[in-house]
């Protein structure tokens, strides 16, 4: 694993079971996490002569201290080599300098760090460690240092006391010439305790490829019960993610009378199965038809890290082996710096931060921030900020200005964007929508982008209409609309209607809520319905019809028919007694009977004369 300026720290380890955790050899092996598992595997690397540099007696002044407690360096405990560096002035960027450690030491995964000017940041030489027994450690000088007189300052880095040895002293490798320098405690290296230990233990580090962490679960000879084990491992989701990648080897070491002797051995992959889970986050590791006692074993895999590795990410993993729990956590940390002189550089780091009520909405969206340094001729630069993680500028000489402003809103359905403003130590508002920091140390500034995330409004409309039982339309009627905008007077063809049809009737610019429709008059020669109608207007739904609402025709008065005159029947008038104006009547036809009777006589008479 390729980590600037850091390894792992010691890792963390606990076990739950009965009796002692482990014996003094295996905290030791602990301690110097993976190296003899990588050995096994293949990745440590033989010592090679002094590496071509361009600045061969660059490094002097080595001496190497403990880096815990007293004494004489045990094997694969850790110890602090430090030194002094300088190069000549005129030196250019791509120069190098370095030179060979020796076997007793070793590196796993090798690793990289800066030399940088502590007044300033700036970084003056980049410096590449190599993985494996006696690594070499090559530095590159950076663009900083053109321009410099006598360039120079003091490095450190840590390696693992691999290899045991009764001398006092190890030798440096530096090229031009070799440096002889003094063991800490006098004793030189002791050698490893091989004390088998009593219980399950796990421990962990880095590989040589980047991201990769390599995992060993140690299982003591007196976990094997009847042959086999039980292995379930599980990786610990509440710190950094990372994932197996499938790769897992199971080694075996004979024990004799509790010491670990001779060499480590893969067993074969029939002896075992493994199943891993879909997720990549855990796996069931189960060996049988091993012997019954007198091996001891390792089951080593790896896990690749979901994203960047960083220093002081920690990476925890858990096992349980038959019924005794084990657990780790891998933490990287610094494993190597230098100091020389510089120009102070500082930078910020901005974090997106939504607020609103549709900012769940957009939590899965990526914003761009635009900056640039006042009265540079640079060109200005783009940053990717995601929602609740910082993300850095690059580094400018300090005492700059930056000029900062958000750019192109992502566009989200359902969402509209309201103000956004930038907050830290010193930011200062131009006016322009944009903002101007000068952060005050090389530490840099830390600011805060908050966006406002609205939901989108809603524009609805109602619509209606008004007619007969034939679905014919009907004009002249007025209702009354209830809402969230308070009581709505809507006259059909005049207040409140949008619509120019008679019978049909509208209304727009309504916000989401529930309406209620209810008629105050229906059209001339219709009864007014008493039933009120409900609608609801949302973001989903926000052109509304209430559908076409009948009226019933009102109906025409009843009159009642007069009966016919009975014959010979003089319609009464006036007051008095019907049966009177009978009589009248009936006189009135006897007189009439008698005229008619003496005319005929008189005409008969006459006739007779003639």
């Amino acid at each position: 694993m390729t980590i600037r300026g850091a390894h792992v720290q010691r890792a963390r380890t606990t076990t739950r079971g009965r009796g002692p955790r482990w014996g003094r050899g295996l905290l030791s092996a602990v301690t110097g996490l993976t190296l003899v598992a990588a050995a096994m595997l293949g990745t440590a690397q033989i010592a090679a002569a002094a590496p071509t540099v361009t600045h061969s007696d660059a490094i002097s002044n080595l001496a190497i201290e403990k880096t815990d407690g007293t004494g004489p360096v045990a094997q694969w405990e850790k110890v602090r080599i430090t030194g002094d560096w300088s190069v000549p002035t005129g030196s250019k960027a791509g120069d190098t300098f370095g030179m060979s450690l020796p076997e007793e030491f070793s590196r796993t995964g090798g690793g990289a760090f800066d030399i940088t000017d502590p007044a300033t940041g700036v970084v003056l030489a980049q410096c590449q460690v190599a993985d494996g027994s006696g690594p070499e450690l090559v530095c590159t000088l950076t663009q900083a240092v053109e321009g410099m007189e006598n360039p120079g300052g003091s490095f450190w880095l840590e390696v693992t006391a691999s290899r045991s040895t009764t001398s006092t002293t190890v030798e440096f490798d530096l090229g031009g010439r070799v440096e002889i320098v003094e063991l800490p405690g006098g004793g030189g290296i002791t050698p490893e305790d091989l004390t088998e230990a009593e219980q399950p233990y796990k421990y962990g580090g880095p590989t040589a490829v980047d991201g990769r962490l390599e995992w060993v679960v140690g299982i003591p000879s007196s976990a094997v019960l009847d042959g086999g084990f039980v292995v379930k491992d599980s990786l610990d989701q509440g710190l950094e993610n990372h994932h197996y990648t499938g790769e897992i080897r199971l080694l075996q070491r004979p024990v004799v009378d509790g010491v670990l002797v001779g060499d480590w051995s893969e067993v074969a992959a029939t002896q075992y199965q493994v199943v891993f889970a879909p997720d990549g986050r855990s796996f069931e590791f189960t060996a049988s038809g091993l012997p019954e006692s007198g091996l001891s074993y390792r089951l080593l895999y790896f896990t690749q890290a979901d994203d960047m590795v960083l220093p002081g990410d920690v990476f925890g993993n858990k096992a349980i082996v038959n019924t005794s729990e084990t657990s780790a956590n891998v933490v990287i940390a610094q494993s190597g710096g230098g100091s020389g002189t510089g120009d102070q550089y500082t930078r910020f780091e901005i974090t997106k931060v939504l607020t609103g009520a549709a900012a769940d909405e957009a939590r899965g969206a990526t914003f761009t921030v635009r900056y640039s340094v006042k009265g540079s001729d640079e060109p200005s630069k783009t940053l990717s900020v995601p929602v609740g993680q910082a993300v850095r500028s690059d580094r400018v000489p300090l005492g700059s200005t930056f000029i900062i402003e958000e750019v192109d809103l992502p566009v989200i359905d359902g969402v509209t964007w309201g103000d956004w403003v930038i907050e830290g130590e010193g930011v200062v508002e131009t006016g322009d929508g944009r903002y101007e920091v000068t952060p005050a140390t090389s530490a840099g500034v830390s600011l805060t982008l908050t966006n406002e995330a609205n939901a989108m409004p809603v524009d609805g409309s109602l619509s209606w209409e008004k007619v007969d039982h034939a679905g014919a339309a009907l004009a002249g009627s007025e209702w009354l609309l209830s809402g969230p905008l308070g009581d709505i007077t809507v006259v059909d063809g005049g207040q409140g209607d949008e619509a120019e049809a008679d019978g049909i009737l509208s209304v727009s610019g309504l916000p989401a809520g529930t309406y209620t429709l209810t008629e105050t008059k229906a059209p001339q020669g219709y009864e007014r319905t008493d039933e009120t109608f409900t609608a609801t207007i949302d973001a989903e739904h926000q052109v509304v019809s209430f559908g076409q609402i009948v009226n019933e025709k009102t109906p025409a008065p009843t009159v009642t028919p007069t009966p016919p005159a009975t014959p010979f029947e003089l319609a009464l008038t006036g007051g008095g007694d019907g049966r009177s104006l009978a009589l009248i009547a009936f006189a009135l036809l006897l007189s009439g009977a008698a005229v008619t009777v003496g005319a005929v006589v008189r005409r008969r008479v006459s006739a007779s004369k003639r």
